[in-house]
Formats: C-alpha cells, structure tokens, sequence
C-alpha cells in the first residue's frame, strides 16, 4: 500500500486554521431550502455511508448510539423519537422515513440486519410502519468439491439504496426468482474452464409510495451479488452485479441509466481486454467489487473494494465512456471511509504516515475536502490521538461521513468495542465552525 505525502503547505494551514478558530466563533451563512437535491429526501452518498442524517433551515434528525434523535439547528430541544438502531434517513416535509435495523445471526450469512422501513414526524408523533421487514445477508455460497468454483451464490437485498424521490421511496429489494447463468475463465495456455452458478434469489428495483402501499418493480434481475442504486436529477443509476464463480466478490458488472419508471434504459459501456482479465460470462467480462455509486453534476462515481477487503471504499473512480470503465482512482490512497460527492467535490478520510515536526500523522484520521481531481483542497479536521484513542493507530478509527447543507457530518461509533471514542458532529465546509452533537 502506498500512502502519499500530504503537501507541508496544507498541514501547516490547518493548525494555524484551528489556532484562529479558539479565538473565532463565526456561523455558517444561512441555508436555502433545498438541503439536498430539491426532489430527493436525501443525497445517494449519504446513503451509502449510513444515511445517518437529515436537515432543514429549523431541524435536525440523526442516528447515533442506536436511537433517532430530532432538535432545533442551534442545538435546543433535542428529543428522542425512535428507540432503536436506524439508517438511510431521509426529510420529505414535515416526516422523517428511515429503516430500522435489528441485528440478527446464523451459520451461513453471520451478523446480518433485518430492515423495516418507518416514518415518524420531526416531533416524534405519528411512527409508523410502512413496509414488511427485509434482511440484507452477506453471500450464502456454496462450492464444488474442489472448493475453489462456486456453484450457487444466493443474496439477499434489505431496502438497499433506499431514498425518497418526489413522493415515491426507491429501493434494490428481492423478487425471489431463482436462476442460473455461466461463468469463464480463459488461460493464455489456451485452458479454458467453464462453471454453471444458480441462485435462489434475484433482486429488482422497486417504487412504493410513502405510506408503503402500491409497491411496483421497476427494473428486473439486478443479480446475485452486491448490486447498488442511486437517483440524481430526476434519472435512475444502477448497477448490475452477478457474482464471480472463480473470483468471488470481483461480480461481473454492467452500469445503466434509465427514468424514473425504469424506462429508456441507456447502458454505460464496461468492457475488459483479455489482457486486463481472464474472465467472463453471460453478463460480459467487466468486473469490480462493488460498494456503492453516486452522481454528482451528472458524473458517475463508483467506490469499489480491493481484495484484500480490509477498507470500504478502497478506490474511488470516476466513469470514463472513453475507456468504456472506471478511470484510475481519483484519491491517491485507498478511501479509510466510504467518500460523499456533493457540489462537486469530494469528502473523504484521507492523507499518508507522515509526521511533521511532531504533530499526528495524517492517516485517515484526516478529514478532508478535496477537488474533482482528487487533489485535497482543505483539511476540516484531524482526529488526534489523544482525544480519539485507539491501540491500533492508523488502522481502527473509522468515521462515517455524511454532506447537508453547509456542513459536513461526521460520526463515530465504537463497533468492535475497542474504547475508541464516540462522538457525532459536524463541521462547516470552510471549517471555521465545528460542533458537537453528542458524545462520550
């Protein structure tokens, strides 16, 4: 792994920046209306980093230590209003819709969540059920007696990419069809191994109302892996994903656009030269590790995983028709946390093993907002040390990011039980004002 060496100019910037800011307490300009895109209860990069909260010019709702919280926007009146672990929130008038997650385990998929979608008004009154409960499982795969080729590959998908869209909710959700498809691999000694891998799910694009009633699927057979989803604009971005039976979650991958009712679909070509892969099957050769995409100023972001899988979002691209895929990686060094997009730029964990003149190392614990080229604009915070802890320095500290507004949230939860601290809050997005929310 390679970790770049944030330039001396901008570390130096940011201490004198929080040196200034002890002595400052400047707010934020006040907020337009539209907090996120104007027809969307949330951003999709929200989403797929937790979706954790939501804002308008008086409120604000989010998720933190397994409860829904609502208060005013200088902090006042701060009130429960759902007990229990949620995510993918999402503001559409005076409601909040949000799925609950319960924690569930078995032998084959492990810990997995069970989501039930609700509303519940900023108050706190009027909580509602407003769909069946669904579980998100990890892969349930079974293999040849080789156990090197995968045979079946079953999924299933909770809610996935939930978000409202002019007073409609949109999810990846199962169509319990079962089915099967073929897999290659094509060795340069002119070997060439073929493996049939069936599913006992499938899963679909669906459209329900907001009281959950009209349920209707909107795009069929979105495959057996990891496929996402995200709305921008008034269009429907998806990504197809079938998983690989030679090479696991690298599942092969087609990426499309369509309207709203799953009409006009327009594919985004992907394709691999046999120099780049030795794989193929009924659905193409292009393949990646899928974690989530986004579009911003009607770009095509994707985050992807490595094989190592010890980081999400450990690359970062941007969709490039010309290669017909995703271009090299926008960040230099592998994303500690999943990156929001939003206006055009980039929040993402970020920054190398450097010391300097002995402060902290800029490792992810380095937030920062950074240009369409990946290039860091602004440090908004370095999560130090000694207020943060953590016995695994550069590794363990992982914070969920989240863009409203003016500000840029971010939120830290103690997952492994660790004694790491945990604290949800935000920072303005020229970083002259931080606060904090809540906290150990």
């Amino acid at each position: 792994t390679v970790y770049p060496n944030i330039p001396e100019k901008i570390i130096e910037l940011y201490w004198e920046e929080q040196e200034e800011e002890e002595t400052e307490n400047t707010k934020p300009d006040d907020k337009e209306d539209g907090l996120q895109e104007e027809n969307a209860g949330n951003i999709s990069g929200n989403i797929n980093n937790g979706g954790y909260v939501v804002e308008n010019n008086e409120y604000v709702v989010y998720s933190f230590q397994d409860a829904l919280w609502s208060m005013k926007q200088d902090g006042s009146g701060r009130k429960k209003i759902y007990d229990g672990r949620c995510s993918s929130l999402n503001l559409w008038g005076d409601k909040v819709y949000f799925l609950a997650e319960k924690e569930e385990e078995d032998y084959m998929s492990g810990t997995y969540y069970v989501r039930t979608p609700y509303s519940v008004k900023l108050d706190g009154s009027g909580l509602s059920v407003i769909g069946q409960p669904a579980a998100e499982k990890k892969y349930s795969v079974s293999y040849r007696t080789d156990y090197e080729t995968a045979e079946e590959c079953t999924v299933t998908a909770g809610y996935r990419g939930f978000i409202v869209y002019d007073d409609y909710i949109y999810y990846i959700g199962d169509n319990e069809r079962s089915g099967s498809y073929t897999c290659y691999a094509r060795y340069e000694d002119g070997e060439e191994l073929v493996q049939e891998v069936t599913y006992r799910n499938n899963t679909s694009i669906y459209r329900m109302k907001l009281d959950g009633t009209e349920v209707t699927e909107l795009v069929q057979d979105l495959g057996n892996a990891y496929p996402v989803m995200c709305i921008s604009d008034g269009k429907l971005y998806y990504a197809l994903n079938y998983y690989n039976a030679y090479f696991g979650n690298y599942g092969f991958t087609k990426f499309f656009c369509s309207e709203l009712d799953g009409t006009k679909q327009t594919e985004f070509p992907a394709v691999k030269s046999w120099e780049e892969t030795v794989f193929d099957s009924d659905y193409g050769n292009y393949t990646e590790m899928l974690i989530g995409i986004q579009v911003s100023d009607g770009k095509l972001y994707v985050s992807c995983g490595d094989s190592e899988g010890e980081f999400p979002d450990s690359r970062f691209h941007l969709y490039d028709e010309n290669i017909q895929g995703l271009g090299e990686k926008i960040l230099e060094e592998r994303c500690w946390n999943k990156t929001v997009v939003s206006d055009g730029q980039i929040y993402a964990s970020t920054g190398g093993r450097e010391w300097t003149d002995g402060r902290i190392p800029l490792t992810n614990r380095a937030l920062a907002v950074c240009g369409e080229d990946g290039q860091i604009i602004k440090l908004l915070k370095v999560f130090d040390e000694e207020t943060y802890g953590s016995e695994e320095y550069f590794n363990n500290l992982y914070y969920d990011i989240n863009v409203s507004g003016d500000w840029v949230y971010y939120r830290i939860q103690d997952k492994w039980g660790e004694g790491i601290k945990e604290e949800l809050g935000r920072i303005s997005k020229d970083g002259t004002r931080q606060e904090i929310f809540q906290g150990d």
